[in-house]
């Protein structure tokens, strides 16, 4: 902003640019002299160059769509070598777990005693815990 004490001059512009000047400061709710004074500030500290926004803006979302187009990549070849052949092993285990309890079933459908029946029980899980 600018200091009180400071010497102020005029400077001429454009009809179109002071309305535009006008209508941005009157929007921020500054004096045009403030915004003005702002508006070099920035582009001072940033070292932008106003002639180049449009190119600089196209860059950076030619950069963003890369980094998007990035990312995916990433997500995509995570889920192939990883996530898919987490799941079907996963699917292969149930799989095979579901064939367990179905032979215990059987098993202890055959056993006419309680004895045989923890043997049983004893049989699988030691063949559950050596394949594990």
């Amino acid at each position: 902003m600018m200091q009180k004490n400071q010497k102020s001059t005029t400077i001429y512009v454009k009809a179109n640019t002071f309305r535009l000047l006008k209508k941005l400061a009157a929007k921020k709710q500054v004096p045009m002299s403030d915004y003005l004074e702002d508006a070099l500030v920035f582009f001072q500290k940033t070292s932008i160059d106003p002639e180049e926004i449009d190119s600089n803006k196209i860059n950076v979302q030619k950069q963003l769509q890369d980094l998007k187009d990035t990312f995916i990549s990433f997500i995509r070849k995570q889920e192939s070598e990883h996530i898919i052949p987490i799941k079907e092993n996963q699917q292969l285990g149930f799989q095979e777990t579901i064939l367990r309890l179905e032979n215990l079933i059987d098993t202890m459908t055959d056993l006419p005693r309680n004895h045989q029946m923890e043997e049983a029980f004893k049989r699988v899980f030691v063949e559950i815990r050596n394949e594990g």
